[in-house]
């Protein structure tokens, strides 16, 4: 995430500044958008009446100087958390504490920003995941947070969209911090209707089930999970709901009473099959390969390699095993404008190939711009090793995440320090249509919202040997 420069006018001049575009009837045409803090703010003063519900102005003048006042620099700094404020400001009027009464008990933005969500609007416990809708931008499930907070039960909150039992309501204020709201909803669900643990996270996971908008028969099709005595995994739930939602799409009546899970998983097997061959036969389409050299790297008894898929039906066959939507860049590629690689592994004495990333490298700029593994997620620490190696080798520029156990989350971590190759501009869209993708801002869990004992201990051993110099120059 970009952090603006405000050298020249932060901090010390940031309570004049709010001030300022506080008081300025049009606040966003004193410069324009210049990239700058000031610009940012002036945007959002902007969209705050100074005639009608002016709290929202106060309040986003309050937040922004408390912040400053308790020395929260890292989030004035950053667009998407002094979003966060803003969001905050149009429930000003609901607030449960003084908002200059909160005091700083973290070292961390993300930390200070959900302590500071809890404090203005939590005066009952309130699922920690629902911090994450002031960033989310959904005015409804922010209402909610604030509704949960005033102690009114989940079956009584404004415009939920499923009707719940006392069941479903436990598991919903049970739900790990990780799941978004629409995924809390369907984890709750399956739940209240009897689903293991391990299926629930599965109907949580489950993107295709947002595609289903009647809510009666998304309902149904989890309750038909749930009860299914099989094991329920991702990839054929997945392609179960897609099944389910053809079908109810042709036939409004269609009904999943009578049916097993077996005999569904075949069913939606050869739906899939058919439908596959229908693509193929209507959207072939083949193109040259770009230019960029296949890869391979042997590893002990494993072999990786990274090569160019050249037709629609190699696209589709990728997306099929990876359960994402490449396919949907076989225009793309006939165009030039990109060019899609494959990272798969070999083992050794085994038959066939594990695919561990799609890749995506733009043209004419040579820039690896999405890597995803599975269900649209990040790479791990061992794939990108390979990736740059053949982007090394290939002089391909790397713009994209990737997952390491040994680092935080992608979006809580500070500024990367410049990869050894050059990073250039990201890609506009994602790979999968159906992944709900996430804001930069997630609280971070309030138990390692501090530094680490040992970063600690460096800054005292540093400031130690620093007094020491010091003494020893008198």
């Amino acid at each position: 995430m970009k952090t603006l420069n405000t050298a020249a006018t932060y901090p010390t001049g940031f309570t004049a500044m709010v001030e300022r575009l506080y008081n300025s009837s049009h606040p966003a045409t004193i410069m324009g958008n210049r990239g700058t803090i000031e610009s940012v703010l002036a945007t959002h003063f902007a969209q705050m009446s100074t005639q009608n519900h002016i709290w929202k102005r106060d309040s986003f003048k309050t937040l922004l100087l408390v912040m400053h006042a308790k020395k929260c620099y890292a989030v004035l700094r950053n667009p998407a958390f002094i979003e966060v404020l803003a969001n905050m400001s149009a429930f000003g009027n609901k607030t449960v504490r003084p908002i200059d009464g909160w005091v700083k008990d973290s070292l961390t933005p993300h930390g200070q920003l959900a302590s500071l969500i809890r404090h203005c609007f939590a005066a009952y416990d309130v699922p920690e995941f629902l911090e994450y809708a002031f960033a989310d931008g959904n005015k409804i499930h922010m209402l909610w947070y604030i509704q949960l907070g005033r102690g009114e039960s989940i079956q009584k909150l404004s415009a939920f969209p499923v009707v719940f039992t006392k069941a479903m309501a436990h598991a919903f204020r049970q739900t790990p911090k990780h799941f978004t709201v629409a995924q809390a909803i369907r984890r709750a669900q399956a739940i209240g209707l009897g689903a293991t643990a391990q299926t629930a996270e599965v109907v949580a996971w489950c993107n295709a089930l947002e595609d289903i908008t009647n809510v009666d028969f998304r309902t149904a099709v989890i309750r038909f999970a749930a009860k299914a005595k099989e094991p329920v995994t991702l990839d054929v739930l997945q392609k179960v709901t897609e099944y389910f939602a053809e079908m109810y799409r042709l036939d409004t009546n269609y009904s999943l009473k009578g049916r097993t899970w077996v005999s569904v998983t075949r069913q939606a097997e050869a739906y899939h099959a058919e439908l596959a061959k229908r693509r193929a036969a209507e959207d072939y389409n083949g193109w040259e390969a770009c230019g960029i050299a296949n890869f391979e790297v042997v590893v002990k008894h494993e072999t990786f390699r990274i090569v160019q898929l050249t037709n629609s039906e190699e696209l589709y066959d990728e997306g099929y095993d990876m359960s994402h939507c490449v396919a949907d860049y076989a225009d793309d590629c006939a165009e030039g404008g990109s060019a899609i690689f494959s990272l798969r592994k070999f083992v050794r004495g085994k038959d066939g190939y594990q695919t561990l990333a799609t890749l995506e490298v733009l043209l004419p700029e040579c820039n690896i711009v999405q890597a995803k593994a599975r269900f649209n997620g990040n790479i791990d620490a061992q794939a990108h090793k390979i990736v740059v190696q053949w982007a090394v080798k290939e002089k391909l520029g790397v713009d994209y995440d990737y997952y390491d156990e040994a680092q935080p989350p992608a979006a809580i971590q500070p500024p990367p320090a410049p990869n050894p190759v050059a990073r250039v501009r990201p890609l506009a869209r994602p790979l999968a249509n159906a992944a709900l993708q996430r804001p930069a801002y997630r609280p971070a869990q309030h138990a390692n919202d501090d530094m680490d004992v040992a970063t600690i201990a460096r800054i005292v051993f540093i400031v130690i040997k620093i007094l020491f110099i010091l003494s020893k120059l008198r």
